[in-house]
């Protein structure tokens, strides 16, 4: 037998397979999952000897870290800190981490904005979508209608939005934001 359809058999809806109506469901799983293996990474990251400063002992033969080295306990509570974008830390940033310590801990920072900003976006359109069918039913719609919402073209919209703000900021010279305000007043 063939999968190619016959006169007599319609061929098969296509199967939404980002579809919003499950999210919640799939969020709930997903999401913390995430997260957790965000501020895991994050905090092995974290203690590798790259993260913080270290010399290289020629009587140990090994790298020592420079002051004290990160605990585990700080590791994960700055990394949860970053990831949940609540800006606590247990170690001055600039002094104890070292450049590729503070991209680590701006990458967190930059997923889990990125996380909170797109869930975020993504109930907003369900609670919309919910809203918007419940006041107006659409009678030609079909009651299985897909939704209208393509979450991988909102997410990749979210993403890159963000990150062109950011460059644009980046590459403003430091003032003009103020001067601009300033100019406002």
């Amino acid at each position: 037998m063939t999968d190619t359809p016959t006169p007599d058999t319609p061929p098969s809806a296509p199967v939404a397979t980002h579809d919003v109506r499950t999210l919640p469901a799939r969020l709930s799983l997903w999401l913390p999952l995430f997260f957790i293996i965000l501020i895991v990474l994050g905090s092995l990251l974290l203690m590798t000897p790259y993260a913080t400063p270290h010399v290289y002992d020629t009587a140990l033969n090994r790298h020592v870290p420079v002051g004290e080295p990160i605990t585990l306990g700080e590791a994960l509570f700055t990394a949860t800190s970053a990831v949940s974008l609540t800006g606590l830390n247990v170690r001055d940033t600039a002094r104890d981490f070292t450049p590729f310590g503070q991209a680590v801990i701006a990458l967190l920072i930059q997923l889990g904005a990125l996380s909170i900003i797109t869930l975020s976006s993504l109930f907003t359109f369900r609670i919309g979508q919910r809203l918007a069918s419940n006041i107006q039913p659409n009678p030609h719609d079909p009651p299985d209608a897909p939704p209208a919402l393509n979450t991988k073209r909102l997410i990749a919209f979210i993403v890159l939005t963000t990150l062109a703000i950011e460059l644009i900021g980046a590459a403003l010279p430091p003032g003009a934001l103020s001067a601009f305000r300033n100019a406002q007043a």
